[in-house]
């Protein structure tokens, strides 16, 4: 009975005090962007983008300038006696910062980080094709830490 009426009161004081999700798809009123700088990578850029849903607003005159630049590094963690690569670390930073456009001031700026480690693969093929789904995943999780700092 009292595991009921708590259930029933937290459910109750959830739906009444305004709470929501923060990944709800939601128009970010306060930040406009005006025009979207990319720099770095050219494809971790567009997939940020397209993941995130920002668009750029061009009919707006108070709108901000947001600057991405997204850089990867694949580097070798460890070599058998042989010399040979048997593990490695795949990483991508992205940076991103908001400018006011008429005093060219940051309003927020922030760096992100994302690494993997993997083995090597005797088959080449399969050893690009993980590296492509770990690109992705790395991206898209980066992505969404994008979504939750610019909502905040």
């Amino acid at each position: 009975m009292i595991k009921k009426l708590f259930l029933f009161s937290a459910l109750l004081l959830l739906v009444n005090c305004g709470y929501e999700s923060v990944y709800v798809k939601k128009d970010n009123s306060l930040i406009k962007i005006g025009k979207i700088n990319l720099k770095g990578d050219k494809k971790i850029n567009r997939k940020i983008l397209s993941s995130s849903g920002i668009k750029e607003t061009s009919n707006i005159t108070n709108s901000y300038l947001l600057v991405l630049n997204s850089k990867k590094n694949k580097e070798i963690v460890s070599k058998n006696s042989a010399g040979n690569a048997t593990s490695y670390k795949i990483s991508i930073n992205v940076d991103i910062s908001i400018i006011d456009p008429i005093d060219g001031k940051i309003i927020k700026s922030k760096m992100f980080s994302s690494s993997f480690t993997y083995n090597n693969n005797e088959n080449k093929f399969q050893l690009s094709q993980d590296e492509k789904n770990i690109l992705n995943n790395l991206i898209e999780s980066t992505s969404k830490k994008v979504v939750f700092y610019l909502s905040l």
